[in-house]
C-alpha cells in the first residue's frame, strides 16, 4: 500500500452482474462516496446551543461513463488495471432490481488498487435504482442505493467478495 495523494485514473468500480458476478464497469464520475448520517436534534428549548446525535446512515452515489456493450470480463484482483466490462451489459439488467448486490469503490493510492488501499461497499448491499443512456453524448448515467435489508457498506481495505 502507497500513502498520499492520489489521482482518479487508480479508482474502480464493481459490481455484481444479474449472473451473480463482480465485473469492473467503466466510469467517468462518481459522486461524493461515503455514508451520511441523519441528525437528530436533540435539544431542549432552554439550552443556548442545540445538540444533535447521529441518525440512521444512509448511502446513495450517481455514477456515469461511456454507453459500452463490451462482453462481461471476470473482475480485476489486487494490484492491477481494471478489467472493464460494458456498462449497458451490466448495468441495464439491474436497473430496478430488488436482489441486492455487492459493490465496491476502489482507490488506488498512487498505484491501481491494491489490499490495503481504500474501499467502499459490501456483498448483498445495493440495487441499481436508475440506469439512463444518453446516445447523443455516448454516456451512461446510473444511480446506485443501499438496499433495505442488505449488508451496510462500509470503508475497508480488501476486496469485496460475492458469498
Amino acid at each position: 500500500m502507497a500513502t498520499g495523494r492520489t489521482p482518479s485514473r487508480f479508482l474502480k468500480v464493481q459490481i455484481e452482474d444479474s449472473g451473480g458476478v463482480l465485473r469492473d464497469i467503466p466510469v467517468r464520475t462518481i459522486g461524493d462516496v461515503g455514508l451520511t448520517y441523519d441528525e437528530v436534534d436533540l435539544s431542549a428549548l432552554q439550552e443556548v446551543v442545540k445538540g444533535f446525535m447521529s441518525g440512521q446512515a444512509n448511502f446513495g452515489v450517481t455514477i456515469t461513463g461511456p454507453l459500452d456493450t463490451t462482453a462481461a470480463q471476470a473482475a480485476s484482483g489486487t494490484g492491477v488495471v481494471a478489467a472493464l466490462s460494458g456498462s449497458h451489459t451490466v448495468l441495464e439488467p439491474l436497473n430496478g432490481g430488488l436482489t441486492a448486490r455487492a459493490f465496491a469503490i476502489y482507490i488506488g493510492i498512487q498505484a491501481y488498487w491494491s489490499t490495503g488501499d481504500p474501499v467502499f461497499g459490501a456483498d448483498n448491499c445495493v440495487i441499481v435504482t436508475a440506469y439512463n443512456a444518453q446516445p447523443d453524448t455516448g454516456m451512461y448515467s446510473a444511480v446506485i442505493k443501499h438496499v433495505a435489508g442488505g449488508t451496510a457498506p462500509d470503508w475497508g481495505t480488501s476486496a469485496i467478495t460475492v458469498a
